[in-house]
């Protein structure tokens, strides 16, 4: 590397002029193997202590240093180091890299020879730039970067594309990632491809991202050079975008076994792709990766995507029908927000998943307690009416959030972009709860906007899907009808939570026009893909009550009557109640007598009818309208360790 012109370093004041430590004992230490890099013997202990990855070390010496000799700017670069990549205090590391920036150029300013000690300026201008693109500040990054540029050979050109494509300046975002691949060099052409994939990804050009991410994977086999755990990430996001699944799942299980990835978590991409296919039970082994992935992490990206994991794991919990579960975790990521500075996508769209997903979490609250009320006294059952609408209030506060999220219109026609930047990591499944919220005449017209612009192959069974759920709240049952079966035939098979919904609207449409046979034969289907579908959308089903006649059998009846999930018709779905001296149980039978789901208690002695009634109810609303996936050892402590700071304590927790 050459010094391209003399360092153009001003004095910022003289007030702040002061000898530097080495004026002051005239003791200058050069290393042989580091041309440029003199300085003390000390300080040289410091930088070699945190180039050898001893950071507490390097600290300790590096503060021992400044308590010396206050003006060190060797200390005060290893400071800021450490601070940004062991502490991840991006505030703190900008300060104390500025501050060597300053007293570097306060001790060489007027000097023309800086042959001894220009690789400090460079390395400090390097740091400072990365460290202030970590507090997105994206302006004085590039302005670091260009000086870096106009001083050192080579030239940091791909590192410009990130920031200009977050400061919305795509075209010179192009021109700088073209300048990397045109540079030869194999680093520079590996960036710009990467960010060429991203800006593709921002921009909505959807064939040009996939063609993109695939390029950046071509290009690292092409040089048999290791694949870039990101790089195969951002191939599974393209793939995702295009709805192709399959390949999505395969790249992102490729990505997952490659080196740790600082930005993006595949296994949390999995555990999402997984809850959209109602593959349960590989969610939740995905979910149990992803903190053990994240600890192998530094500490200075830990908190880049905490919300997207948080995300997966609230999504999980809640199809799972564990409300308490998913609201530990919304309730900590809508106060935690992520750093940002390494992820192209709307905050604000981010936040209306989150708020969405903290919605439906305390309205699925209010039905479990609604649920598991139906055989208490009736002061109990009023009691238990006034918690479910203080979740009720609270779901209401959190869609007012999520509206305000996507209050402009670009962002309220982009959320329906299923896949695309524009959307965030919108669920397709969850999707209609936005619909609801805004109302009909917004999300039709959103729709239509977001349809008119989207020529993706596939999408247009989501768009199907989505105004399914305007017409019925329009109350228009033809169009709906019409909608559904477009959407059902149109749709790939792996987008079964969305299936699971659009029969579910079926089963409604059904039980309003008073069919309810076509209605059990919906429902019956609705449930072997999803069976908390209609307790998240707060459903009653018709069903036919059979019972002993018995004391027990009447408690279990009436509390069945109840219950918020059960219609008393002539259905050809029934529940059947058995009882004995040892147990009770209640089934839920098709005209087949297949069974669906039987909730069941034994006697234990000490039992009342009630409490054993109670029991009984409990097990059935579990059984029937939960899916069937054993979370006995799992709740949102054991995959939540978001919360903690550094990598010992992720440790700890896991230990």
């Amino acid at each position: 590397m050459r010094l391209k012109t003399l360092l153009r370093c001003v004095v910022l004041s003289a007030g702040l002029w002061l000898a530097t430590g080495h004026a002051q004992t005239g003791e200058i230490v050069a290393s042989a193997a580091s041309p440029g890099l003199h300085a003390l013997p000390e300080e040289l202990k410091a930088f070699w202590a945190l180039t050898d990855g001893r950071r507490v070390r390097a600290r300790e010496l590096a503060q021992a240093v400044i308590d010396e000799t206050p003006n060190s700017y060797v200390a005060h670069a290893v400071l800021g180091e450490v601070e940004h990549i062991a502490e991840g205090n991006f505030p703190r590391a900008v300060y104390l890299l500025q501050r060597a920036l300053t007293l570097f150029e306060i001790a060489h300013g007027e000097q023309t020879d800086t042959r001894n000690t220009w690789r400090w300026h460079s390395r400090i201008l390097q740091k400072l730039a990365f460290a202030q693109g970590d507090l997105e500040n994206h302006q004085a990054k590039l302005e670091l970067l260009d000086r870096y540029n106009q001083l050192y050979d080579p030239d940091l050109l791909a590192q410009r594309v990130w920031p200009l494509m977050k400061l919305g300046r795509y075209e010179e975002a192009r021109l700088a990632a073209k300048q990397g691949i045109d540079s030869g060099d194999a680093r520079q052409q590996q960036i710009a491809l990467n960010a060429l994939c991203a800006i593709a990804a921002e921009i909505g050009e959807h064939t040009e991202h996939y063609a993109a991410c695939s390029r950046t994977v071509e290009h690292a086999i092409s040089l048999s050079a290791p694949l870039d755990t990101v790089d195969l990430i951002n191939f599974a996001q393209a793939s995702r975008a295009l709805f192709r699944l399959d390949e999505t799942e395969r790249i992102n299980l490729q990505a997952a076994e490659h080196g740790v990835a600082w930005y993006r978590n595949p296994w949390s991409e999995l555990a999402e792709l997984y809850i959209r296919q109602a593959r349960l039970g590989e969610a939740l082994n995905a979910l149990k990766q992803v903190p053990v992935y994240r600890s192998q992490r530094p500490v200075q990206v830990l908190e880049s995507d905490r919300n997207e994991n948080r995300r997966a794991l609230a999504s999980f919990f809640l199809v799972m029908g564990r409300s308490d579960d998913a609201l530990e975790i919304t309730q900590k990521a809508l106060v935690t927000p992520d750093r940002r500075s390494h992820t192209s996508r709307d905050p604000l769209q981010d936040e209306s998943v989150i708020t969405l997903l903290d919605r439906k979490a305390h309205r699925l609250a209010a039905e479990r307690i609604l649920e598991q009320s139906v055989t208490l006294p009736f002061w109990k059952r009023l009691y238990a009416r006034m918690k479910a609408g203080t979740h009720i209030v609270r779901a209401w506060k959190s869609g007012k959030q999520a509206v305000r999220s996507v209050s402009r219109q670009d962002r309220l026609t982009g959320s329906f972009r299923i896949g695309t930047s524009d959307a965030s990591i919108m669920p397709p499944w969850l999707v209609a709860e936005l619909v609801s919220l805004v109302g009909a005449g917004a999300a039709s017209n959103a729709i239509k906007t977001a349809r008119e612009t989207d020529t993706r192959p596939g999408a247009s069974a989501y768009y199907n899907a989505f105004e399914t759920e305007v017409a019925v709240l329009r109350g228009d049952i033809t169009q709906s009808r019409q909608l559904i079966t477009a959407a059902l035939k149109e749709l790939g098979p792996s987008e079964r939570l969305l299936r699971a919904r659009l029969l579910a609207q079926l089963v409604r449409l059904s039980l309003q026009d008073g069919d309810v046979k076509t209605a059990s034969n919906d429902i019956q289907r609705a449930l072997a893909i999803d069976p908390g579908i209609f307790r998240r959308m707060g459903m009653a089903l018709p069903v036919q009550l059979i019972g002993d006649g018995n004391a027990l059998s009447d408690a279990i009846r009436k509390g069945l009557e109840r219950s918020p999930r059960i219609s008393v018709e002539n259905s050809p779905l029934s529940i059947h109640i058995q009882t004995n001296e040892i147990q009770a149980r209640a089934c839920l039978l098709t005209t087949t007598g297949s069974v669906l789901g039987c909730g069941q208690a034994e006697e234990t002695g000490t039992s009342s009818v009630d409490e054993l009634a109670n029991a009984v109810l409990r097990s059935f609303h579990q059984e029937v309208f939960s899916p069937r996936v054993d979370l006995s050892e799992t709740d949102a402590k054991s995959l939540d360790i978001f919360t903690t700071g550094t990598r010992n304590n992720i440790l700890e927790d896991l230990l």
